[in-house]
């Protein structure tokens, strides 16, 4: 059992998601409650000192690669699930300063990690995971430390469906996700 760090409430998780929870960042039992948790930034009063540990990219730095295309926002992202994510943000929830992988963060000598959303506007980093590659939640764990526990939100796959149904209003009006081959 988990339990919502917004509205407390317990919920469950299908076993092959268990592996992205308790890892001591924000569980949450909805959608609605990861956007309230973001929206309330009184308890992210902290001085964090991130800044002195964060690479500015350049320009074409990310090597994203055109997986998939949001129409509606008319940017490419590495996957559906991370378009779909922006569209909500953007496109239902209204959010601005949204940018989409504009940091790296060194996490230890020779490797950096990028989070897949920052959140300017609330100092809250996303990470939007379908499936742990090897090393990817060392270094998720790596930078949750330093970018601060309750500033750092994992949305795993168990919430991909949330996302999908919460846009489909939007695709259904001519915004949406086309995967793009290249």
């Amino acid at each position: 059992m988990h339990t919502c760090e917004w509205c407390g409430k317990r919920f469950t998780v299908p076993k092959r998601d268990e592996k992205y929870f308790g890892l001591g960042t924000p569980e949450f039992c909805a959608i609605d409650c990861i956007r309230q948790y973001v929206e309330d930034k009184s308890r992210l009063n902290e001085d964090h000192g991130l800044w002195r540990k964060i690479m500015q990219l350049a320009p074409g730095d990310t090597g994203i690669g055109g997986l998939s295309y949001s129409p509606m926002l008319g940017q490419s992202f590495r996957s559906g699930y991370e378009a779909i994510v922006a569209e909500v943000m953007l496109g239902l929830w209204g959010w601005s300063g949204v940018f989409y992988e504009p940091h790296a963060l060194k996490v230890e000598e020779k490797r950096t990690y990028i989070p897949d959303f920052y959140l300017a506007r609330w100092d809250v980093w996303l990470e939007v995971k379908g499936n742990w590659r090897s090393g990817d939640k060392k270094k998720f764990i790596q930078a949750s430390e330093l970018l601060g526990k309750n500033r750092t939100i994992l949305l795993p796959n168990f919430y991909w469906k949330h996302f999908k149904n919460a846009v489909k209003g939007l695709r259904d009006t001519g915004g949406g996700i086309l995967d793009v081959v290249k």
